[in-house]
């Protein structure tokens, strides 16, 4: 017999809240985006842009950024399964905490791919336009999303095998 392999438990590496906003989810939302390091830089074009979008729209910047990381969550995701020659992608349903990570991560590569002149141009555009309703990268990102689903529902009843 083999024996098996124990993995080892490592500390799990606890995110500070944001400082401003006091909310855990702010605070992952802000390191998604570092990549060089200058987060002091990133957290003032954050404000800015928080604070402009609070004066557009008269609601409280929290209550808006997580309504519309509702709105836009996935609730399903895909894992591949082989049957014979064929990898075929079947839906899952997503846990809450993985939703909300992944319409962060959404949200974070359609800010990135939106090309205005400053950073903080770009964030208030985003989320303006989503509150308006209009067609952004994110939204279609999340229309493209249902509609996969919906084309690999059928496979569905290949997941207890």
């Amino acid at each position: 017999m083999k024996k098996k392999r124990t993995l080892k438990k490592y500390k799990k590496l606890i995110l500070k809240a944001d400082p401003f906003y006091n909310s855990y989810w702010m605070g992952k939302f802000l390191n998604k985006f570092m990549k060089m390091g200058k987060k002091h830089l990133l957290e003032r074009n954050f404000l800015k842009s928080f604070q402009k979008i609070q004066k557009e729209t008269n609601i409280k910047i929290l209550y808006f950024f997580f309504t519309l990381l509702i709105k836009f969550r996935p609730l399903f995701g895909f894992i591949s399964k082989r049957f014979g020659k064929q990898f075929k992608k079947i839906p899952v349903p997503l846990y809450p905490r993985r939703q909300i990570i992944t319409s962060l991560k959404w949200l974070v590569s359609s800010i990135r791919v939106n090309h205005l002149s400053s950073f903080e141009a770009r964030i208030t555009s985003e989320f303006l336009d989503l509150n308006a309703k209009k067609k952004t990268s994110l939204w279609k990102r999340y229309t493209d999303h249902l509609q996969e689903v919906n084309e690999n529902r059928l496979n569905h009843r290949f997941r207890w095998k």
